[in-house]
């Protein structure tokens, strides 16, 4: 009896994911969307609306509602909409799945592709993120050269002179603010450990 029930269920979902899609076309043979513009299905629901579609994991997500999918957040369930539409490549069929479905969460998660990371990652940010998609996709290149330009970025940042709206007291370590004694020797104390 549970397993005619769970039968059910799992098929009504199925049945339900399928009436989402409002059209689905399938493009044999097209080129593959630049990879830096894309983001790469790393799971799937398996009977979710882009599972009904015939979307795979490791697929790309080319487009979403007209615009690269590296420019548009990997959670698209935090926006909402009537309805969307996307683009997906399968890389191993070579094939375009053009999918427009109702604003229902197709069941997915994604994340930038290496290409993608390299072409929008911001130092300043020191996004962990970016740096783990890089480092499970195996591109240690760029993951050594990103992470050097953010640990100069973060260098930077220590060096600039920070605004501070704290009065300023004529004497040192008064009003939450260090001496210059005590900054020079925590920057030039050998052997500290800092």
């Amino acid at each position: 009896m549970a397993d005619s029930d769970t039968i059910a269920a799992v098929s009504a979902l199925a049945e339900f994911a399928r009436r989402q899609i409002r059209e689905l076309r399938r493009v044999p043979g097209a080129p593959m969307p630049r990879p830096a513009q894309c983001q790469i299905v790393t799971r799937i629901a398996a009977h979710g609306v882009a599972a009904q579609a015939g979307v795979a994991q490791k697929d790309f997500l080319a487009v979403i509602d007209g615009a690269p999918a590296a420019h548009s957040d990997s959670r698209l369930y935090l926006t909402r909409a009537e309805q969307r539409a996307y683009s997906f490549y399968s890389r191993p069929r070579h094939e375009l799945i053009e999918l427009l479905c109702s604003g229902i969460e197709i069941g997915v998660l994604l994340e930038p592709t290496t290409n993608a990371v390299r072409a929008t990652y911001k130092p300043a940010n020191n996004d962990p993120t970016a740096q783990e998609i890089l480092w499970a996709g195996r591109d240690f290149e760029a993951l050594e050269r990103l992470t050097a330009a953010t640990m100069e970025a973060a260098r930077r940042a220590i060096r600039r002179p920070c605004s501070s709206t704290a009065p300023r007291s004529s004497r040192p370590g008064e009003a939450g603010l260090a001496s210059p004694r005590s900054v020079s020797t925590w920057r030039s104390t050998p052997g500290s450990g800092r």
